[in-house]
């Protein structure tokens, strides 16, 4: 689950044992020369990228890639602890007292249908800006981000091999990333974070990336017409309100053409576009109009489980294994 990490290394904390064999073991290097004529050395270890200068030693990359060669395979807690402590032996680094500086968690979900049908159900979330990427979606603020995307499409534009169990699969990425130490620290409520602080507290940021997922907005689904609504007050026009709004492309599309309005000053007060946002998103709520998506309830109940089931710290596991047998049923 924990894929990428970034562990910073004062200069105290650099070894003799990398100094004279540790780093001969970094390949691909590359000396350089900033603007203050500080000299920098950069290379890449198996698939993690290493720098050092007199100010101390930076290291990041997929752990799970690092360990099984590709992250469509994810990590445990075992073997997070196990893939740490391989690197350090190797390369004589002391990385569980490093300061992280980034944390990335990731699982590959297979999914019944196409990935790009989940985006359709996935809104806006607090603290986020929700954009439309190439391969996806990302919610981005300053020192956060999440990231859902095509899997198998990454694996195709890099040029890697797909693991049998994804073969002819729809598989969706789901990330989330904190970006900065300021972030991890302020997360587990430390002044410092080293990279022993997160292998103690592993499964609390499993929980977490459970968790912002089920602050985005989901779209509810739209029941076809009833002569039920008659029966809700306004219902009738709430109705006709919702098939506009599934005419313009969807709830996503109407905020954005809300949020347009507002940013070229259209909208008199401040909070008018706030207000009429809100106004929508209820009645996309409404249980005699619009029912839960059963796509938003899939992708619910697999993260759920992926949670559930990364707590088990005794063996190697693979989530994509089960859910594979989930999906197919």
């Amino acid at each position: 689950m924990i894929d990428t990490i970034k562990i910073y290394l004062h200069p105290d904390l650099i070894s003799s044992y990398f100094k004279t064999i540790g780093i001969n073991k970094i390949k691909n290097k590359k000396r350089i020369i900033n603007e203050n004529s500080e000299v920098y050395e950069s290379g890449k270890y198996k698939n993690l990228h290493v720098s050092y200068s007199f100010k101390g030693l930076y290291i990041d990359g997929s752990l799970a890639k690092f360990m099984y060669g590709t992250n469509q395979m994810t990590l445990n807690e075992d073997s997070f602890i196990k893939v740490i402590d391989k690197i350090s032996t190797e390369l004589g680094l002391p990385l569980t007292e490093g300061k992280v500086i980034r944390v990335d968690i990731g699982e590959n979900i297979i999914t019944k249908e196409p990935e790009n049908h989940y985006y359709k159900v996935m809104g806006e979330a607090v603290h986020f800006t929700r954009i439309k990427c190439s391969n996806g979606l990302e919610y981005r603020s300053s020192n956060r981000c999440v990231s859902v995307y095509n899997k198998i499409r990454e694996l195709k534009i890099k040029q890697e091999p797909v693991i049998p169990v994804f073969t002819d699969r729809n598989v969706l990425r789901y990330e989330y990333r904190l970006l900065n130490h300021e972030t991890i620290a302020k997360f587990l409520k430390k002044e410092q974070v080293t990279a022993a602080d997160i292998v103690q507290n592993y499964q609390k940021f499993i929980t977490e990336w459970e968790k912002i997922f089920g602050t985005i907005y989901k779209n509810n689904d739209l029941l076809t017409f009833s002569s039920n609504v008659f029966k809700e007050k306004k219902g009738f026009e709430k109705q006709i309100t919702i098939l506009g709004v599934k005419s313009m492309g969807g709830l996503q599309t109407v905020i954005d053409t809300i949020k347009e309005a507002r940013k070229d000053k259209f909208f008199p007060y401040s909070n008018s576009a706030t207000n009429l946002i809100a106004r929508f998103k209820e009645l996309m709520q409404s249980p005699i109009l619009t029912e839960k998506s059963t796509l938003a309830t899939e992708l619910t109940g697999k993260i759920r489980l992926i949670g559930f089931l990364s707590s088990n710290a005794n063996a190697d596991f693979m989530a994509t294994d089960l859910l594979s047998d989930i999906t197919k049923s």
